[in-house]
């Protein structure tokens, strides 16, 4: 009341249907869920490619120190390669070197690979480039029985 006048409560705005907010809300949540869904894939396609770079390197520098060969090492990580990375086999480079010493002798394997993101095509070129090494060694304890 003012002055002796009642005056009315404003007038409040009352939604009677929510269907264009159930709509706005399952536009977002569907945009928000498919970024966080490629968000993972991505994450999962990275690790995973590491994982498989890192078992080419131990394998080649392995094989390289069973058969006391170098090459049997390049060729064992062509065949890992071709199996890991079949449509991109040729963009692993793999290096061997060995080190020989009085008793001591080891080889180290360093691989590498440029890593294609699996969304590439929607967002532009994106690649991260991946080096992982992996050394094996042995040593001779020979002895002489007299």
């Amino acid at each position: 009341m003012l002055n002796g006048i009642q005056v009315p409560a404003p007038a409040r705005i009352r939604l009677t249907t929510e269907k264009g907010s159930v709509l706005i809300e399952l536009v977002f949540s569907v945009v928000l869920l498919t970024v966080f869904f490629f968000a993972i894939a991505g994450t999962i396609s990275l690790v995973r490619d590491y994982v498989y770079l890192h078992r080419i390197a131990r394998e080649a520098a392995r094989e390289a120190v069973l058969t006391g060969d170098t090459t049997a090492g390049y060729m064992k990580a062509e065949d890992l390669a071709k199996m890991y990375f079949p449509r991109t086999y040729g963009r692993v480079t793999v290096s061997l070197s060995r080190q020989d010493g009085y008793r001591q002798h080891s080889v180290t394997a360093t691989a590498s690979y440029p890593h294609v993101a699996l969304y590439a095509p929607f967002i532009g070129p994106w690649e991260v480039n991946f080096t992982t090494d992996a050394t094996f060694g042995w040593w001779d304890f020979s002895t002489v029985y007299e």
